[in-house]
């Protein structure tokens, strides 16, 4: 069975969050795939897209099977891309599919916009949890954008 590392890159803007989605096959060799994710930022921050590898959080936040496959989903977030990520998704579209039964908690179908609403409670979380950990990597700005709109979903 394949591993597939689905990879979120991620800012926030005024009103809408952008994100680039990259998705790719975990290589055989690999054992840690947070591992492979740093190996991608490096090349990020080498090909001049990402500031700093110092400046971004990547966090996996879920998983699924689809079609034979698992999905790793990680989100990689900074405040600090050169370049805007190019997709973009307003705050006022963010939701959370939810399940319909306890006994089968998984959703039956799962869009870009409800992994990335997912990303984004995860991420709240750790900076509400760890504010001393990320208070030099993330703006004071986007804690209190996060704390805002994870509050409607």
């Amino acid at each position: 069975m394949d591993i597939n590392v689905e990879i979120f890159f991620t800012t926030l803007g005024t009103d809408k969050v952008f994100f680039l989605k990259k998705i790719t096959k975990l290589p055989t060799y690999e054992q840690n795939p947070s591992i492979y994710v740093e190996k991608i930022i490096s090349k990020l921050e080498k090909s001049g897209i990402l500031d700093s590898i110092e400046k971004v959080i990547n966090h996996s936040t879920s998983w699924r099977f689809s079609e034979n496959s698992i999905i790793l989903s990680f989100l990689v977030y900074s405040d600090f891309f050169k370049v805007k990520p190019k997709h973009s998704v307003s705050f006022s579209d963010l939701s959370m599919n939810r399940a319909i039964s306890n006994i089968n908690p998984e959703p039956k179908s799962i869009t870009d916009t409800n992994v990335i609403s997912h990303a984004l409670k995860h991420l709240n979380f750790l900076l509400k949890e760890n504010k001393d950990s990320y208070k030099k990597i993330i703006l004071p700005e986007t804690i209190d954008l996060l704390n805002t709109i994870t509050k409607v979903y």
